[in-house]
């Protein structure tokens, strides 16, 4: 008795069409990830700016308490720092939003690799 034979190219074409479909999936994920990253590392690039701007205004209000300057222009100064660091926080929230998002991406990115690894 002979056996039918076996549709072994039209299993290898679905296998082929899945694993072109998971790959373009993972570039997909990718891309993401790595424009997450890019928008982290913007987020961390103004964070920065903003910390250095109120290292400088640290730096400036302690030459003025050293020049012994009149107390309205220190408490000016104090005001405005506070709102630097109001500012800076803002930005530090951004930055962990970021971070977040980021890791999101990357282990969706990861989970995405290992189903395409296991068919």
């Amino acid at each position: 008795m002979a056996l039918p034979a076996y549709p072994l190219r039209e299993v290898l074409e679905v296998k082929e069409k899945r694993v072109e479909k998971q790959e373009k999936i993972v570039i997909e994920k990718r891309t993401i990830f790595e424009r997450e990253e890019k928008k982290l590392k913007e987020a961390e690039a103004a964070r920065d700016k903003v910390l250095q701007h109120r290292k400088a205004k640290l730096q400036q209000l302690r030459k003025e308490l050293d020049s012994g300057t009149t107390s309205p222009k220190v408490v000016q100064m104090k005001y405005y720092l506070e709102i630097v660091k109001e500012k800076l926080l803002g930005e530090e929230k951004k930055v962990a939003a970021q971070k977040n998002q980021m890791e999101l991406a990357k282990k969706r990115t990861r989970s995405c690799q290992r189903g395409a690894e296991t068919p």
